[in-house]
């Protein structure tokens, strides 16, 4: 997504927003790290520069009902600002669609579900439209196996980056792929153009205006993470191999400076690790699972320490500042009737995933017959995780979370799909089995049997991230 408020898609849909007000939210939101001049520049160029884009190429942005990340914030807004790619048809691209990245988060091995696609995926059967929708993509995706490698209906930064390589496409501009700069040219004090390797040989290329370092940045690179990260240090990401930042040393080298004056040097985000044999899967939480109703995010304490349903990057950076990575004993909890309807982490919902046994053999989710037992399991105390679990059923069977009531509510009821109204009740009373999760967050739901499911969590912003634990329990 694109954050612009004011853009021409929010004028056409009568959106009320001001860019005075955009601008008081974001001096709330930044506080010391507010750089008028900056900010000042990107409200009031932004809109033109999108529209200036959708006009010249082939990119194409849509509406999106996100709110802000903290809409209640002086100044936030509960729509309009937020935009989306829109989605692209990828059997266009012919050959260049292998030049696309995959995707962090697929299902079937390959096929993409855009976040309006997700009620009728879960519950197919809710009616004919749902059932006609998800028949039609598995089709789609069928057909699309036998000559692609994986879906072309790409959604999100996937198909931005399709509309992206079109537009070059249609400029004529040539594309080297696998080329990587080796050097930057320099002429007195200006940079002047690169020194591109291309099949083994340098090309030495003149830029006529400037070179855009545009090589991504250093998750990868532990020493870079090291170095600029300060008190969010991580060893997981959901980056590209290929972010290493070692093209940043291209500039740095002819004396070009890194901004440090940064709240984070990272967008985080929750995810868990999904071993098998000798690799790993990073795999993201996102809005199936750690933020719907009936789960609930516990650190080294046992203690709930933030509102689950907070934006990903809320929830790292309170993991950050309990501890992570000194401790990194943080968890969700939820039970098995939430896993067979939300997913946790890997595990999709029933019927996607029609067991979690294989998963607890791998390790990636725990089981146990109480919450003493799976407490024991994480290395908790378990009467504190008792007690944390029955103050949040207390509050569930009231309707409210006083203790971390503070969030984006708008957010959070947009993102939710709720079965009732309340916040889920965890069931204690029959104990089916746990198992273990590693990431967070909480909602509503009724009050189901336990069967608790935890799987290893670790935070991580996009282009670089760390690593938490988390209990999941299911309902």
């Amino acid at each position: 997504m694109v954050w612009v408020p004011c853009s021409a898609q929010a004028r056409a849909a009568n959106i009320d927003d001001t860019i005075a007000d955009a601008r008081t939210y974001l001096q709330h939101e930044l506080g010391v790290y507010y750089r008028a001049q900056f900010i000042d520049a990107y409200l009031e160029d932004s809109p033109s520069a999108l529209t200036a884009l959708e006009n010249g190429t082939s990119v194409k942005f849509t509406l999106a009902i996100t709110p802000d990340y903290h809409s209640s914030q002086l100044g936030g807004a509960d729509k309009g600002r937020a935009l989306s790619p829109a989605p692209y048809d990828g059997r266009l691209l012919g050959k260049d669609f292998d030049l696309i990245g995959h995707p962090i988060r697929v299902v079937l091995g390959g096929m993409m579900i855009s976040s309006s696609e997700v009620k009728s995926f879960l519950n197919p059967l809710q009616s004919v439209a749902s059932l006609k929708h998800v028949l039609t993509c598995l089709s789609r995706y069928a057909r699309d196996r036998l000559s692609f490698s994986r879906g072309t209906e790409l959604s999100g930064g996937n198909a931005l980056i399709a509309r992206l390589l079109v537009s070059l496409r249609e400029y004529g501009v040539e594309i080297w792929p696998y080329s990587p700069a080796v050097e930057l040219t320099k002429e007195g004090w200006r940079v002047t153009g690169a020194i591109i390797k291309r099949i083994n040989v340098g090309i030495r290329v003149r830029a006529s205006r400037g070179v855009v370092l545009a090589t991504g940045g250093f998750a990868r690179n532990a020493q870079l993470r090291t170095d600029l990260s300060g008190a969010h240090q991580h060893d997981v990401t959901l980056a590209h191999a290929d972010v290493n930042g070692d093209r940043i040393g291209l500039a740095t080298t002819l004396g070009a400076a890194i901004d440090k004056d940064v709240a984070s040097a990272g967008f985080w985000s929750p995810v868990s690790i999904l071993k098998r044999g000798s690799g790993s899967q990073v795999v993201p939480y996102g809005w199936l699972d750690r933020g719907r109703p009936g789960v609930i995010a516990v650190g080294p304490n046992a203690r709930r320490f933030v509102n689950e349903s907070n934006s990903y990057h809320d929830i790292c950076l309170a993991v950050f500042e309990n501890g992570y990575p000194a401790d990194k004993r943080f968890y969700f909890i939820c039970d098995h009737q939430f896993v067979r309807l939300r997913g946790m982490g890997h595990l999709l919902p029933w019927p996607w995933t029609l067991s979690i046994g294989e998963y607890v053999r791998l390790g990636y989710v725990k089981a146990g017959e109480t919450i003493s037992e799976l407490a024991k399991q994480l290395g908790l105390d378990p009467a504190v995780l008792q007690k944390t679990t029955e103050e949040h059923n207390g509050h569930a069977a009231q309707g409210r979370d006083p203790s971390l009531s503070v969030g984006n509510r708008l957010s959070i009821a947009r993102s939710a799909i709720r079965s009732s109204g309340k916040i889920q009740i965890l069931d204690q009373s029959k104990t089916d089995h746990l198992s273990r999760c590693r990431s967070f967050r909480q909602r509503s739901a009724r009050r189901p049997d336990w069967r608790r499911t935890v799987t290893e969590t670790s935070w991580m912003h996009k282009a670089t991230q760390s690593r938490v634990f988390m209990l999941a329990a299911t309902t």
